[in-house]
């Protein structure tokens, strides 16, 4: 993810000047603006969908802009705007998630089929995950609002996954490790740390730990559990900025 910062939301394909004159275009459409407006917001959904389909992950998963939580949404409901969402019943744009979903697709697209082709689905994937963590941090750091250009420093400061994870732990009030054990995600997170220490191996011009099927076996567990893992650190951390931020108010609203 760039240093931009979060994602825009993903509404639909219209142009700036169809944005601002969406009933001329759905008139010339033969269309109810309304409808319009969410003909052009599906078909644009169904592009990110395809993509989703690519990267080998059958379902579709949104963040809720509004309070920040990543929903695995089964059956294309939240795809609908004014489909309540299950978080705080918001209704209007989500967006898509992750934007890092294009990196899983490229691993996915890797056959593993040698060496070469294994080591490559390696640090693709390690890349992929960071990216996801990055994300994650963006979307928790933007729950305090802070002035953009400070998340920016503060994200161009922190490289690596260690110190995202740090990073983590201090926004969110609690070390990532144990929220994700918590939620059920041991199995992957080990997963996840291995797949880390053969890339490392790697990278710095060694060889990875295990046999080519078992490093094959460890990039697919990785790449297959990294949603759920990732919706799972997001939303805990999110909870937990939250709570911070409504004892804040609280202690700011009683007086000391």
């Amino acid at each position: 993810m760039s240093s931009d910062g979060p994602r825009h939301p993903i509404t639909c394909d219209l142009s700036i000047t169809e944005y601002f004159d969406v009933e001329r275009a759905a008139r010339a459409a033969k269309m109810d603006p309304n409808d319009y407006t969410r003909a052009r917001l599906l078909d644009a959904v169904r592009r990110e969908i395809a993509v989703h389909r690519r990267a080998n992950t059958f379902d579709c998963w949104v963040m809720c802009p509004t309070c920040g939580d990543v929903l695995h949404d089964v059956n294309l409901d939240l795809v609908t705007i004014s489909h309540p969402a299950p978080c705080c019943q918001a209704t209007g744009h989500r967006m898509i998630w992750p934007n890092a979903m294009s990196s899983f697709a490229d691993v996915a697209e890797i056959e593993m089929s040698d060496e070469r082709s294994i080591r490559a689905a390696l640090l693709l994937q390690a890349a992929a995950c960071e990216a996801l963590l990055e994300e994650t941090l963006w979307n928790i750091l933007g729950r305090y609002e802070p002035h953009v250009d400070v998340a920016r420093s503060l994200m161009a400061r922190t490289q690596g996954r260690n110190a995202m994870l740090r990073l983590y732990g201090e926004l969110a009030g609690a070390k990532p490790h144990g929220l994700m054990k918590s939620r059920g995600f041991d199995a992957w997170l080990e997963a996840w740390g291995r797949l880390v220490q053969n890339r490392n191996e790697v990278v710095h011009g060694g060889h990875a730990k295990v046999t080519d099927v078992e490093l094959k076996r460890l990039i697919t567990a990785v790449h297959a559990g990294a949603y759920p893992a990732f919706a799972a650190l997001n939303n805990a951390g999110v909870k937990n900025v939250r709570a911070r931020l409504e004892a804040a108010r609280a202690w700011k609203s009683n007086g000391p």
